[in-house]
C-alpha cells in the first residue's frame, strides 16, 4: 500500500473515532461531511508529502492531529464537526481549566470555544466559561493554573448553592447557542426552547463567578414559562445599543453594546427596533453580542440577502464565540409570538449568467421574494 493510501486510511480511522463521516476521494482527498453544510472535499497532498520528515510510527499521531485541527477550525466557525472542541497545544487557558476540572474528579471537554460539558455528570452539566477566559487573558501559565483552580472551586460552590436552594429569578438570563453546544441526551434536562433547527434559547443562572445552564430540577416551584419570562426580562435590562446605518446601500438595524452575552434576548422584542414590518426582516446572529437586521421592502431584497450573508460569514470567522453564520427570515407573525419565528434562507447570485438561486425549505419566502422584486422593477 502506498504512503498516500496508508495515510488516508489513518485519517479515515481518526475521523471515524471522532464520529465524522468521510470517504476517500482519489488520488489524495477525503470527502468530509460538515453538519448542515453537506460534503466538502479536502486535498491532503501537502501533509502526505511531508510524511517523509517523520518516522512511520508517528504517522497515526499526525493523522490524529490533522483531524483535531479540522474539528477545532470548524467549531470556531460554529460548525459542530466531530465530538468536541480540542484546545490548541499552546492554549494554556483552556487546558488549565480542563486540568483543574479533572483534578476535582470531572471528566470534561469543550464543545465550542467557551462552553464546557461535564461528561461524567449524570445530567451533563454545562458551564459557560467566557468570564473565566476573559479574566485569565494575559496571565502567565502559573497564574492561569492557579486561577483555573479557584474558578472551578467557585463553579462547584455556585452549583451546590443552586441545588440546595431555589434559584433566584433575578439571576436568570437567556442565551442563544448552537444546539451542538449541548450533548443531545442533556437537552431534555435543560430549561430551553428550540429557536431554529440548529439554535436553542437557553436559560442560564448568572452567578458572580460563573454562568450555569438552568436545569429543570433546579426550578423548585417556578414554572419553565416563568423562568423563561424572567430570563428574557432580566437580559433586556443589560446594557445595549441600537443603531441604524447603511451596509453598502442596504439599511440595517444593529443591536449590540460591547462584549456582553445576552444581546440575543432582543430577538424576543425585535419589533421594537424595526418599525413597520409587513414582510418581516432578514436577520443574522453571528455572535452572542450582535444582532443585525434588515426590514424587507426597504431596498433590493436580493442585494440585502447577499450583504447580510457576507457579513455573517465574515463576523463568525473573526469571533471566538460564533453563534451562526446563517441568514434567517424573521417572519412578521413573530410580533404575536412568545418566541421569534426564524426561518433559514440563503441565496447565491451569478452575475455573469445573471442567475439567482434561492435556497430555503420555507414555502412562504420564495413568493414573497418574487413579489418584492416585481415591486422594485415596477417602481418608476
Amino acid at each position: 500500500m502506498s504512503h498516500t493510501n496508508t495515510f488516508l486510511a489513518l485519517l479515515v480511522d481518526a475521523y471515524t473515532r471522532a464520529r465524522v463521516e468521510v470517504e476517500i476521494v482519489p488520488p489524495a482527498g477525503l470527502g468530509v461531511e460538515l453538519p448542515g453544510y453537506g460534503t466538502t472535499v479536502i486535498d491532503y497532498t501537502a501533509p502526505i508529502a511531508q510524511l517523509a520528515d517523520h518516522p512511520e510510527e508517528r504517522h497515526p499521531e499526525l493523522a490524529e492531529q490533522v483531524v483535531l485541527t479540522m474539528m477545532r477550525n470548524m467549531r470556531e466557525r460554529g460548525i459542530p464537526l466531530g465530538t468536541h472542541y480540542p484546545p490548541r497545544s499552546d492554549d494554556h487557558t483552556r487546558r488549565a481549566l480542563l486540568a483543574a476540572l479533572s483534578e476535582r474528579g470531572h471528566d470534561a471537554h469543550f464543545t465550542d470555544p467557551d462552553t464546557v460539558v461535564l461528561l461524567g455528570d449524570a445530567g451533563r452539566r454545562t458551564l459557560h466559561a467566557h468570564r473565566y477566559l476573559a479574566a485569565a487573558e494575559g496571565l502567565d501559565e502559573d497564574a492561569v493554573s492557579r486561577y483555573a483552580v479557584e474558578y472551578v472551586e467557585g463553579f462547584e460552590r455556585d452549583y451546590a448553592r443552586g441545588v440546595r436552594t431555589s434559584v433566584s429569578e433575578d439571576r436568570l438570563r437567556v442565551r442563544v447557542r448552537p444546539e451542538s453546544s449541548f450533548p443531545e441526551e442533556s437537552l431534555p434536562t435543560l430549561v430551553s426552547r428550540p429557536l431554529t433547527s440548529d439554535l436553542r434559547l437557553v436559560v442560564v443562572v448568572d452567578y458572580p463567578e460563573s454562568m450555569l445552564v438552568l436545569r429543570r430540577e433546579q426550578l423548585g416551584g417556578m414554572t419553565e414559562e416563568r423562568a423563561l419570562e424572567a430570563a428574557v426580562a432580566n437580559s433586556l435590562e443589560e446594557p445595549f445599543e441600537v443603531s441604524e446605518t447603511d451596509l453598502l446601500n442596504t439599511p440595517i438595524v444593529h443591536i449590540g453594546g460591547g462584549n456582553q452575552e445576552y444581546t440575543l434576548a432582543h430577538l424576543n422584542v425585535l419589533d421594537r427596533y424595526l418599525g413597520e414590518t409587513p414582510h418581516g426582516a432578514l436577520v443574522v446572529l453571528p455572535s452572542p453580542s450582535v444582532i443585525v437586521a434588515h426590514v424587507l421592502g426597504r431596498s433590493n431584497p436580493v442585494t440585502a440577502m447577499e450583504h447580510l450573508q457576507e457579513l455573517a460569514q465574515r463576523y463568525t470567522a473573526d469571533t471566538n464565540k460564533p453563534v451562526s453564520d446563517k441568514l434567517y427570515w424573521w417572519h412578521p407573525d413573530s410580533r404575536d409570538r412568545d418566541l421569534p419565528d426564524l426561518r433559514e434562507v440563503a441565496i447565491t447570485v451569478d452575475d455573469e449568467k445573471r442567475e439567482i438561486s434561492l435556497f430555503t425549505s420555507d414555502e412562504e419566502f420564495r413568493p414573497l421574494l418574487e413579489s418584492l422584486m416585481r415591486s422594485m422593477r415596477s417602481e418608476p
